[in-house]
């Protein structure tokens, strides 16, 4: 009994323990994001993958055609959307050609129009001019709606920013990365699990066809008692050891979160004690603790692999709100699919300057164009 009140007074006191603690780690569950027949496989169970690693492919033919038709419809559009413009050109060229023959008309018929009463040119003469002149003011009339017309499905835009050319773009752009999407690349660096998929089998979006368990991303979420919880701080920190290495192998955390409830909370069907006769049953919420990376590559662990646990509340800090865990915590995230539009610009501006080496536009504007005369 002396022996164990001077443990307790000198060390026990101190700590709090448990073994009910349990590495856990993200688990990266990878399925296509088009459809398809696997062409190649090259994974299984168990086998260690970089970040970037070819894994698998699938059947591309329908996709490269896919591709070249795009291709051939973005310069299809090409020529079209050029088309255009020329044809605001041109119209704009004959109009400006009727507004000076319109002007002349105009003239003649004032001429006729000063001198018809003094009987100096014939009636007949002066009703053709004034003919004459109301049949090209009506031409040119008609020739400014024909204007408006085309210049309506060219205006605030160039042959390369036109709307049907941005879309045969956008075509090629989903073309092209759909083909890119027929090869799927490991999105982090792990351990294949669940491996679900054999060569010749037909996938889709929906379907879950491996899993990746990064070993670099893990932590431990151990289950303390209520009665315990009162002393355990963010920030504190932690002495781990494994069953899988022993006593021999001991790693250092920190305390980086306590959770908001028990686990009976949150649960499927969480607990309703004001039904039935009622039982008191001590409750355990998780506390996750992180590892020092450092020691996870000398010693890797598995995900669910069981840790024995001591807190050292010795410590009497509370940052919940004050403590910054960024530089401890890996940020998410995985550079594979910036890869994906790899060399698309390249491609898109060589068919544009193919198809449409000058990028034409219209420089006019129509509100200044006017063509009546009294």
């Amino acid at each position: 009994g002396i022996i164990f009140f001077f443990y307790w007074i000198s060390f026990a006191r101190y700590h709090v323990t448990t073994s009910d603690a349990y590495v856990q780690g993200n688990m990266i569950r990878v399925t296509p994001q088009v459809t398809g027949s696997v062409k190649k496989l090259r994974l299984i169970d168990t086998m260690s993958v970089k970040e970037g690693d070819l894994l698998l492919e699938i059947n591309d033919t329908d996709y490269k055609i896919t591709y070249e038709e795009s291709k051939a419809f973005l310069a299809t559009e090409l020529r079209r959307v050029v088309s255009l413009f020329e044809e605001v050109n041109r119209i704009y060229a004959e109009f400006e050609r009727e507004k000076i023959d319109l002007e002349t008309r105009f003239q003649l018929f004032k001429d006729a129009e000063a001198v018809v009463d003094s009987g100096a040119i014939p009636r007949e003469e002066f009703v053709q001019r004034e003919s004459d002149y109301s049949a090209a003011k009506e031409d040119l009339r008609a020739l400014h709606s024909r204007l408006i017309s085309a210049y309506s499905k060219v205006q605030n835009s160039s042959v390369y920013t036109h709307p049907d050319t941005l879309s045969a773009v956008e075509k090629v752009k989903r073309a092209y990365v759909n083909l890119y999407r027929t090869k799927v690349y490991a999105p982090a660096s792990g351990i294949i699990a669940e491996k679900n998929v054999e060569v010749g089998e037909f996938i889709s979006p929906s379907m879950p066809i491996f899993a990746i368990t990064p070993l670099t991303q893990l932590w431990v979420d151990a289950n303390f008692k209520e009665s315990q919880l009162g002393k355990i701080k963010v920030g504190q920190s932690v002495k781990m050891t494994s069953d899988m290495y022993g006593d021999k192998v001991v790693y250092n955390g920190r305390v980086i979160g306590i959770a908001g409830g028990s686990g009976a909370i949150f649960s499927a069907l969480p607990p309703q004690n004001a039904t039935g006769n009622w039982i008191k049953i001590v409750q355990r919420v998780p506390v996750r603790i992180l590892f020092q990376q450092y020691q996870l590559k000398e010693h890797p662990l598995r995900l669910g692999l069981s840790m024995n646990v001591n807190i050292d509340i010795s410590e009497s800090l509370d940052c919940i709100s004050e403590c910054n865990f960024e530089h401890e915590v890996k940020i998410d995230k995985t550079d594979l699919f910036q890869e994906e539009q790899v060399g698309l610009r390249a491609i898109i501006e060589w068919i544009m300057k193919e198809n449409a080496p000058v990028d034409l536009t219209v420089s006019y504007d129509l509100q200044n164009i006017t063509f009546d005369y009294e």
